[in-house]
């Protein structure tokens, strides 16, 4: 049975999270991306990627790289940093935008790391 590409990333998307090489999470964050400046949901999370999901269109183009500033909720203890990403896809819809992100560089690590030590916490 052949698959169109749309099929192929739904099978993906619908694929259980045991099935995934890295364990991932979600949160509530401010971010900057582009000139999109608002409250996004950041979900599955982890060190190579992650999905941002907003009310709020972002405006950003496929395989473009850029820098995204990620300001946590104040609970969790960590500054604002940035990471490098890369658009790997997006989908909108009348109510939500969606764009998927791998992660180029994260010229914050340690920062980045304990805000994924702080998520993780959150879902233990």
């Amino acid at each position: 049975m052949l698959f169109n590409k749309k099929q192929k990333q739904e099978e993906v998307e619908k694929r259980p999270a045991e099935n995934r090489r890295a364990v991932r999470f979600s949160s509530m964050a401010s971010v900057r991306i582009n000139g999109f400046e608002g409250e996004a949901l950041l979900k599955d999370i982890n060190t190579s990627g992650l999905c941002m999901e907003s009310v709020t269109y972002a405006t950003l183009d496929l395989n473009e790289t850029y820098v995204m500033s990620i300001s946590p909720e104040p609970s969790f203890g960590v500054e604002t940093f940035d990471l490098k990403v890369k658009v790997q896809w997006l989908r909108s819809s009348a109510a939500l935008f969606s764009t998927g992100f791998s992660i180029v560089e994260s010229p914050h690590g340690r920062a980045f790391q304990k805000y994924l030590d702080a998520v993780s916490r959150l879902h233990a």
